[in-house]
């Protein structure tokens, strides 16, 4: 009886982890971060990654990694464009950089 009963509840707990959604695992941004001086925050900016609203996250936002820390920002504002396309550029350069032929004529 008590092989039965372990067993069953072994069940219901497998069950119940393999159908709960894992939210705890997702670091989402709760809101913008308000930026003074956007001027630094381009000049530290190492990488970017978006934010949608899909899953546990209900803010669409633009995480940006900097040399000592993270912050959240509002996609929509033109200095994130910006910084996302000088985010860009670097890597495009980082990746040139051992190429015979210039590589403004590779396609990437």
């Amino acid at each position: 009886m008590r092989f039965q009963l372990v067993a069953l509840v072994l069940m219901a707990v497998c069950f119940y982890l393999s159908t709960a959604q894992v939210n705890w695992i997702e670091d989402c941004c709760l809101k913008y971060a308000k930026v003074k001086h956007h001027h630094a925050i381009q000049k530290n900016a190492i990488s970017y990654r978006e934010q949608t609203t899909g899953g546990s996250c209900n803010l669409h936002a633009i995480v940006l990694n900097l040399k000592r820390a993270t912050i959240c920002v509002n996609p929509n504002d033109s200095w994130v464009k910006n910084t996302i396309a000088m985010i860009k550029n670097k890597k495009h350069r980082r990746r040139c950089r051992g190429l015979a032929k210039p590589c403004k004529n590779l396609k990437h």
